[in-house]
């Protein structure tokens, strides 16, 4: 028993005839009705292999039975609405809308009120938040001169405590009363020798609280002449002293050109005492 491909049925082999292309069974009747016992062409082909023959069984063959498919007026859904429904639903729809609009005009006046309350607020944290900056500039300014004042102060009591061990090491026994100021005047002065980059600290001016104090410190220090660092007790590399009277700013562009002067005419001697300067060959 064999299945036929156009009507689904069971046949036997002699009632059905076979497509020499894809060997499938149909029944004789849904092809046409071949006869029994006839010899099948080598080009007939089935329904389902003929590209040009429509793909259904033949009128007479009951392959299918009919359907009946519903009218439209049996289905439920389909039955006629009368214009009062038609009205109860517009207007349920449009109380639906006006509610969803009432609370979305509610929703959107209630977020307008809280940006109101906010407003203010943050004017108020822009307010602290500038005064802050303000507070922190002036606390970084005073931080600033403080590192100064203390950077000035470490300086000064090094710069006493050298003056001190420098009297001492030229034979004068100084106190620290007796020095009313010592500063730092000046640019440093940067001296290029060779490779290597020199720089000379700032130079140090100091007062005396009497002149015969500043003028022993000066005779004393001319007759010792040749005093380093070294004799300080700092470290690096031994560098000359020279202590010398402070000349006011005309005095020292004038001892400035007596020097060079002197070095042209190969004088030997140039310096400087009680505010005058000398010159001898």
């Amino acid at each position: 028993m064999v299945k036929c491909v156009a009507c689904a049925k069971y046949m036997s082999a002699k009632d059905g005839v076979t497509c020499p292309k894809c060997s499938t069974s149909t029944h004789r009747e849904c092809v046409g009705g071949f006869p029994v016992g006839a010899p099948i062409n080598s080009k007939w082909r089935c329904v389902d292999c003929h590209p040009k023959m429509p793909k259904g069984r033949h009128p007479g063959t009951p392959i299918m039975q009919d359907i009946n498919l519903p009218t439209d007026g049996a289905h439920p859904e389909c039955e006629p609405v009368s214009r009062d429904a038609v009205a109860c639903i517009l207007v349920e729809m449009r109380a639906q809308f006006e509610s969803m609009k009432a609370d979305l005009l509610l929703e959107f006046q209630s977020f307008k009120d809280e940006l109101r309350e906010i407003r203010p607020a943050l004017g108020e944290l822009k307010k602290d938040q500038t005064a802050l900056k303000t507070d922190l500039n002036i606390c970084v300014s005073k931080v600033s001169n403080l590192k100064n004042i203390t950077t000035d102060l470490e300086n000064y009591l090094g710069d006493k405590r050298n003056t001190v061990t420098v009297t001492t090491n030229i034979g004068v026994t100084l106190e620290e009363r007796e020095i009313v100021s010592i500063e730092r005047s000046g640019a440093s002065q940067v001296l290029q020798k060779d490779t290597t980059l020199n720089v000379w600290p700032r130079k140090v001016v100091i007062r005396f609280s009497s002149r015969i104090t500043r003028d022993t410190c000066l005779q004393r220090a001319r007759e010792r002449r040749g005093l380093t660092s070294a004799d300080l007790g700092l470290e690096g590399p031994p560098a000359r002293l020279f202590i010398n009277e402070r000349l006011t700013k005309l005095n020292r562009q004038l001892f400035a050109k007596a020097k060079e002067e002197s070095r042209h005419h190969q004088w030997r001697y140039c310096w400087a005492k009680n505010g005058r300067i000398y010159l001898r060959k």
